[in-house]
């Protein structure tokens, strides 16, 4: 009788215990930050630099794209250049239904923000892409779902995503 009740007070504690904070991921030489929610597992990275999946089915990536994205900056080619890019995006998936596309800048680097479905293996998925697009190579976190995947697990791939930035390294201070 011990024994259960001390497993109840302990499972009691650890269902009351406040979740796991996000373990930020500060890379100085690729100039980027990314924050990786709690319970993400690292996979074996493959052809990314990174991969992760998470319990509820999600399943994340970040990727280096070594291309010039020069036009990316120019007010005038900005707008197709990013376009081309979600173009090059829908070739690459099957079923590519574009939900939300949004193109903005953190600090002086153009972002590409992209959420589509998709069907892979014949199945349905959702699928967030952040493209932040230095001037010699761009880096992706993308992150797929179930296609019914709960607002729980929709909200934590828009985070994960949306947590990538450029790295702006701290100023010195002077005495």
């Amino acid at each position: 009788m011990k024994l259960r009740l001390a497993s109840v007070v302990i499972l009691g504690l650890a269902l009351l215990a406040p979740p796991a904070s996000a373990e930020p991921i500060v890379d100085e030489e690729l100039h980027f930050t990314l924050e990786l929610p709690a319970n993400f597992t690292a996979l074996a990275k493959g052809t990314a630099l990174r991969r992760y999946s998470h319990p509820s089915g999600l399943k994340a990536s970040l990727s280096r794209i070594d291309n010039p994205n020069l036009p990316a900056y120019w007010r005038k080619e900005s707008k197709a250049f990013l376009a081309s890019l979600e173009r090059g995006v829908a070739k690459a998936s099957t079923g590519y239904r574009l939900r939300t596309r949004q193109d903005s800048r953190a600090g002086r680097t153009p972002v590409l923000d992209i959420h589509f479905q998709r069907v892979r293996e014949g199945v349905r998925e959702l699928v967030w892409m952040r493209f932040l697009l230095f001037r010699r190579f761009a880096l992706v976190a993308s992150v797929s779902s179930p296609y019914r995947a709960d607002r729980k697990t929709r909200k934590l791939a828009e985070k994960f995503t949306s947590s990538l930035a450029p790295y702006v390294a701290a100023e010195p201070t002077t005495p």
